[in-house]
């Protein structure tokens, strides 16, 4: 699966395909801008939901945008997924109370991790931190809806 002109990010690619496809999620993309999420009907950035029963699980990218921004949103959501599939704590608070203050904590997580794997697979994806910041910014702001209710 070749999308980038970056060996690097084409390596990455074939590593989250794999480990997708080890755990039952299907790793699939879209040539448009967003795409909606399952649960919440939303224009998203991408999205990622667990296998459940006999169902595979999605990881989903968009990559009608730049390459360094789905780049970006391709770490994030793998590490969504490495979150559940670890049991991470606070993928577990996530999914079991899905409150504001919990989301913000998932997503604060998600991005620092999904930095460090921009960084150790040397991702082109420009000022990942100044990204990730702007998104979390953007996130307690409510991003044009309501404002998220977290301390």
């Amino acid at each position: 699966m070749i999308l980038s002109e970056s060996p690097e990010a084409n390596r990455f690619i074939a590593k989250v395909d794999r480990e997708a496809q080890r755990l039952s999620v299907q790793l699939l993309f879209s040539l448009k801008n967003d795409v909606m999420a399952l649960d919440t009907r939303e224009a998203t950035d991408g999205y990622f939901t667990p296998p459940e029963d006999d169902s595979p699980g999605f990881l989903v990218v968009p990559i009608g945008k730049q390459e360094q921004e789905w780049l970006h949103t391709l770490a994030h959501e793998y590490v969504h997924m490495c979150q559940w599939f670890r049991d991470d704590d606070v993928w577990v608070k996530w999914r079991s109370y899905n409150c504001d203050s919990n989301y913000y904590r998932l997503e604060e997580a998600t991005e620092h991790e999904a930095c460090e794997i921009i960084m150790k697979y040397k991702l082109p994806c420009g000022d990942a931190p100044k990204r990730a910041a702007s998104y979390l910014r953007r996130l307690k702001r409510g991003g044009g809806s309501k404002p998220l209710a977290v301390e």
